[in-house]
């Protein structure tokens, strides 16, 4: 069991030896550097040295006749040895003392020399290199080698009738930089905490661009100094906290553990001290100390993941090996994802409380020496690697952040978002998972979706364009726009210099100076008109927020600004993650001068952001950028920017140019003031964060951020600026950076039935029947040799399922048995009309009218004819009804029991949803899941439980399907175990499915299918179901592999119409699917339907279109092949 409080692990075997061989190799090094290359430089300067000396007298009258060039390469074989001796000579005293040699600027090979002298002093005695003391403070703040203890046999044994293995919290390993003779440095770190030196590079990724305990950015090439803490790699030994300190006193009596969720300070007492009796010594040691997020320890009874915890001395200091190997929090982008833990299958029941991947937010653990509850089965961690983990602070710190202004912010994230998962799940393979963000970035993630505010950049573009199409169609030019004002109610231009208005925008109060356009307003026009035209403003991006309103500013408009006060970076890294995700611009060309300025973002924008070495490399690309645009405006013979950019032949060549640079050094104000002012003005603009303020010329805009506010020149608006800290700015980088289409996918879990809680002599509870408007599909059989004793059998044992494993017979399934009175019928069902699919419903959930099912797909499967059979009698069984929550399309709430206002069912079907999905978590997580960075008390939550309770009803014997929390064990919430989620049926259906072949597997994934009427969580309104994004992109990759698995078993099967009905299903829930395509494609050539493919070919053609890019040469070259067998001969 792994423990808070580990010792430094030994060596292994053979590294001493290891060591001992790297440590003779770099004294050789040393020496043929030291001695053999100046003995050899010696020679050859004695032979070349006296003819190349005359040569070089002569140079001026004869030609060389190679004698000067062979001097000169003497001459840098002599410069190059001193400066690495210099290095040396450096070093040494450096290492001896402890501390890491001065990086001077020209001196060459200090890092080889450092790691040459310090594999040196590596093998030297012990005595030389005495342990630094542990720092606690930092590990605080950065959690080191804490993990979820799993709980004990006993609890194992209670909580799953499963044997999948129960996965376990992930470690967060880090490691403070010691004070030691000699230095460390990164090779000797990964030496000795990874194993192997020539790890050092991981560490290094890991790193990258994050601000250390004193301030300095990390950088690789850069010495670390003693106290800084590191992030290592998830595999690395945890840094000892009982070493002692140089000085010989000891470190600190207490070892550190860090609270899992399902913990309690008795279980920890039990698992750390060995005695449950102990947590009062746990709870005296730190009551009162400060947690993560401000909390401080003053109840026992209440305690949070995440929440750092002293032990006492007696606490036992062995540890684990980590049992997962997930990226730490704050995780820099520029490494790979490491592997995915295993997770356990879907439905695996936890031991105490749901493992970290199922809470969307910080959830208290349970009181001292309460045994835990058994936890209905969740259903979120079904696939690897994808769900989400328990983030160590409340998604509601990150609230204000996002709220103030953010929201156009993270609504331009999660649009960019959207489209690169669609990439992502586009190239899927099948049984594979999509990466996503883990920890605090998916915490980050969820606070993005609660305050997003996705409609409002729509309506700025829309109503910009709409304007630039009325100036255009008057040969008027653009207006000099300052800033956007957006207030909830409307959109407010500032304008530099009065202008009459166009349409759809009015003077405020007759102010030409300031034009409005209500949010309402009947003349925007529509996408297909403005998407004709380029944006007309595609450099405004937000500044920040007043009381009221958002404020958006156009960089072009100001040319240069200079960020100065503690908050330059996180305003200046704020503009650049808008930027590079822009909804007001086709395309921009932001250049990122320096490695601090926005670190890990080029990599995952190429195509917006480039990154320079340096301010003056950045500022030349953006003098060449200004030089294109200028010839380009002479040519066309106008004036400036503003008229140019609505002409149609040459709207595209007016990109800007952004330059944005942290620290820009020496840079002068006479190379800015010759950039801002040049004539004609061009598209771009410069943003430097700087310490001091710069000598800014005319024009200029100095933006202090001392106090976080800054007024709008010429305007009447104080602005709270809006910033980016170095935390959150690492989330999004790695949020991007899940989402990066390079990055690979991850295995899923083996699909294993859901198992189920109902008491083995309890009646089964069939499902409630669909909704009228969903088709009842027809059973099949390939082979044509399906009889009525098959189809009854098969009924009989669906229903017998339901009984065993809590899953109920598809009732879709169940009405096609019970209706097929004519099948002679099922020979004319035509092919499914790839050309038109249905498309995912829209309706919104609060609407009582919407929630039926939503029409399946558009052609119901086709099966040979089947001997007629009389629907089966109902019997007591088949009639009970329990409620059934779907989730497989639009959210809503079938065979409820009672009734509830329709204005409550919103939030009620949201709240439903959540606790079939994530059963046995308390009302914490309920309040962050539901009103998330809200201060939710009783009075606000307990009438809509009131509700929910209301409306799903009570079973024949009077059992509430939401049972009272007071009457619970644990004062969790649990619905009754008979009711439960189309995606949980779907989950059995589909593990018993895949498991086996023949016609029976068959129909089990063609009734998994028929539960599915949509993409999951269809029609959700913005900012609810925050916390349902990951589990419904697993979803989304569970349907597309059943859809392609049913659809290659029909097409092996001789069953073409039956793989386009399977694909059909699974391109209605993911369009992107290529693979699914390929399915289709062969379907329809099976059928000899050459202009169904035809049809289906021309909708991949526009969606690739729609996505920017290409088929897969997979389908490029099926498509040629088919089509080519296809055509008529002539």
């Amino acid at each position: 069991m792994p423990q808070p409080s580990p010792t430094k692990p030994a060596r292994r075997a053979g590294s001493s030896s290891a060591a001992a061989l790297r440590a003779l190799g770099s004294f050789v090094v040393l020496v043929a550097l030291l001695i053999g290359l100046p003995l050899l430089l010696w020679w050859a300067t004695a032979v070349v040295g006296p003819d190349g000396v005359r040569a070089l007298g002569n140079l001026a009258s004869t030609r060389d006749s190679g004698q000067v060039f062979l001097l000169a390469l003497a001459a840098i074989g002599w410069v190059g040895w001193a400066g690495f001796a210099g290095s040396v000579l450096l070093e040494i005293p450096a290492q001896l003392r402890g501390r890491s040699a001065p990086q001077l600027r020209g001196l060459l090979g200090q890092r080889t020399a450092a790691t040459l002298v310090g594999a040196l002093f590596l093998v030297l005695p012990a005595g030389t290199a005495p342990a630094a003391p542990a720092a606690p403070a930092a590990h605080a703040a950065t959690p080191a080698a804490a993990t979820a203890p799993p709980g004990s046999a006993k609890e194992l044994a209670a909580a799953s009738t499963t044997a999948s293995p129960q996965s376990s919290t992930p470690t967060v390993v880090s490691y403070t930089v010691q004070e030691v003779r000699p230095a460390e440095s990164l090779w000797t770190i990964a030496q000795q905490q990874l194993g192997d030196g020539n790890r050092w590079q991981e560490i290094a990724d890991l790193n990258t661009g994050r601000t250390m305990a004193d301030g300095t950015t990390f950088r690789a090439d850069a010495p670390i100094q003693p106290g800084w803490v590191l992030r290592l790699p998830s595999d690395a030994h945890a840094q000892d906290t009982s070493i002692s300190s140089a000085n010989g006193e000891p470190a600190g009596p207490h070892a550190t553990y860090t609270v899992a969720p399902g913990d309690s300070l008795s279980s920890i007492a039990q698992q750390q001290l060995g005695d449950d009796a102990k947590w009062p010594d746990i709870y005296a040691l730190n009551k009162g100390q400060e947690q993560p997020g401000g909390r401080h320890l003053t109840d026992p009874d209440l305690i949070y993941p995440q929440e750092h915890l002293q032990l006492p001395s007696t606490a036992p200091s062995k540890q684990e090996p980590p049992a997962t190997h997930e990226a730490p929090q704050h995780q820099a982008p520029s490494p790979a994802i490491p592997p995915p833990a295993t997770a356990p299958p879907a439905g695996t029941a936890p031991s105490t409380t749901p493992p970290a991947s199922t809470a969307p937010a910080v959830t208290p653990t349970q009181q001292p020496g309460t045994a835990p509850t058994p936890a209905h089965t969740p259903a979120t961690a079904a696939e690897t690697g994808s769900t989400t983990t328990a983030h160590t602070t409340a998604t509601g710190s990150r609230m204000p952040l996002y709220a103030l202004g953010g929201g156009l912010l993270a609504a331009a994230v999660l649009t960019m978002l959207g489209l690169r998962r669609r990439h992502q799940q586009r190239r899927r393979g099948i049984s594979r998972r999509i990466p996503l963000p883990t920890g605090s970035a998916a915490a980050t993630e969820q606070a993005l979706r609660a305050t997003e505010h996705p409609d409002v950049p729509q309506f700025i573009d829309s109503a910009l364009r709409t304007a630039a199409i009325g100036l255009a169609a008057a040969s008027q030019e653009l207006p000099d726009l300052s800033a956007v004002v957006y207030d909830g109610h409307g959109l407010e231009l500032r304008l530099a210099e009065p202008t009459p208005p166009v349409a759809p925008f009015t003077a405020v109060d007759g102010d030409l100076a300031r034009w409005r356009c209500s949010i309402d307003s009947n003349e925007l026009l529509p996408a297909e008109h403005t998407d004709t035209i380029e944006a007309p403003y595609p450099a405004l991006v937000t500044l920040g927020s007043t009381a009221t309103s958002t404020v958006l500013v156009d960089l072009e408009h100001y040319g240069l600004v200079t960020l100065t006060g503690p908050h330059r970076r996180a305003v200046l890294r704020a503009l650049a993650i808008e930027l590079a995700t822009s909804r007001y611009a086709e395309h921009l060309d932001i250049a990122v001068a320096g490695a601090t300025t926005c670190p890990g973002l080029p990599p995952l924008v190429p195509e917006w952001v480039t990154a320079y070495d340096t301010v003056d490399a950045a500022m030349r690309a953006a003098q060449d950028h200004h030089a294109m645009q200028a010839r380009a405006l002479a040519d066309l013979g106008v004036d400036g920017l503003r008229g140019a950019r609505l002409r149609d032949d040459q709207a595209s060549s007016w990109t800007p140019c952004l330059v944005l640079a942290d620290e820009p050094g020496n840079i002068s104000a006479a190379a800015l003031a010759t950039l801002a002012g040049q004539l004609p003005h061009t598209a771009g603009a410069v943003i430097t964060a700087a310490a001091s303020p710069v000598d800014l010329p005319a024009g200029g805009w100095h933006l202090d951020s001392s106090d976080g506010q800054v007024r709008l020149p010429d305007h009447d608006l104080t602005v709270t600026l809006q910033v980016l800290p170095d935390d959150d700015y690492s989330d999004l980088v790695a949020i991007l950076a899940a989402s990066d289409d390079s990055r690979p996918d991850v295995p899923s879990a083996p699909s294993t039935p859901v198992p189920g809680s109902r008491p083995a002599d309890e009646p089964p509870v069939a499902p409630p029947a669909p909704a009228p408007t969903e088709p009842a599909p027809a059973p099949y059989d390939p082979a044509g040799h399906t009889d009525v004793e098959e189809v009854r059998s098969l009924q009989v044992e669906l229903t017998k399922a339901s009984h065993e494993d809590d899953t109920g017979a598809p009732a879709a399934l169940l009405a096609g048995f019970a209706d097929l009175d004519d099948p002679d019928d099922l020979d004319d069902v035509p092919s499914p009309d790839l050309a038109n699919p249905r498309p995912p419903a829209t309706e919104s959930i609060a609407d009582p009218e919407t929630t039926t099912a939503a029409p399946s797909a558009a052609v119901p499967a086709p099966a040979p004819p089947v001997e007629a059979i009389e629907p089966i009698t109902p019997t007591a069984q088949t009639t009970a009804t329990a409620p059934l929550i779907r989730i497989l399309g639009p959210v809503d709430i079938t065979g409820t029991q009672g009734t509830t206002d329709t204005k409550y069912l919103r939030v009620v079907t949201e709240i439903a949803a959540w606790m079939v999905l994530h059963p046995g978590l308390d009302h914490r997580a309920l309040d962050e899941a539901i009103w998330p960075g809200r201060d939710v008390s009783r009075k606000t939550r307990n009438p809509w439980i009131s509700r929910l309770r209301t409306l799903l009803g009570a079973a024949a014997d009077g059992t509430k399907y939401l049972p009272a929390i007071a009457t619970t064990n644990d004062a969790r919430y649990r619905l009754a175990d008979p009711v439960t989620s189309d995606w949980h049926l779907f989950q059995n259906l589909v593990a018993k499915g895949t498991t086996s072949t023949g016609d029976a597997a068959d129909d089990r994934l063609r009734a998994a299918l028929d539960l599915v009427r949509g993409r999951p969580f269809a029609a959700v309104p913005p900012r609810r179901y925050v916390w349902a994004e990951h589990l419904a992109q697993d979803m989304i990759s569970a349907i597309v592999d059943v859809a392609a698995t049913l659809g290659e078993r029909r097409l092996a099967t001789a069953d073409p119409r039956g793989a386009l009905w399977a694909t059909t299903k699974g391109l209605n829930v993911a369009p992107e699917a290529e693979h699914l395509y390929r399915i289709n494609f062969r379907a329809h050539h099976a059928l000899g339907d050459h202009e169904g493919l035809e049809r289906a070919a021309g909708q991949l053609e526009r969606l690739c279109d729609d996505l920017g890019s290409d088929m897969e040469d997979a389908t490029v070259e099926l498509l040629r092949s088919l089509l080519t067998a296809a055509a008529p001969l002539r």
